[in-house]
């Protein structure tokens, strides 16, 4: 029987995260600490996955970053 794909992808990322530790990292000194934060940042990459606002732009949850998008057409400011 295999590990399970969220499993390995946790264990991937805790590896990564424990050993080429980021700035926001840092502070991640022991393998059980690495999975933890591994399996909470793949979560939220989940959840922002299943976001409507993620694939339709003019979901009112978007956020925009550019001063083109704060616009949608037909509107004025």
């Amino acid at each position: 029987m295999g590990i399970p794909a969220d499993a390995d992808r946790i264990e991937q990322l805790a590896q990564k995260l424990l050993h080429d530790p980021t700035e926001d990292a840092e502070g991640i000194t022991d393998i059980e600490a690495a999975r933890r934060t591994a399996r909470a940042r793949l979560e939220d990459s989940e959840a922002r996955t299943f976001d409507p606002a993620v694939t339709n732009q003019r979901d009112p949850g978007v956020i925009r970053r550019r001063s083109e998008e704060t616009a949608q057409e037909g509107e004025s400011r």
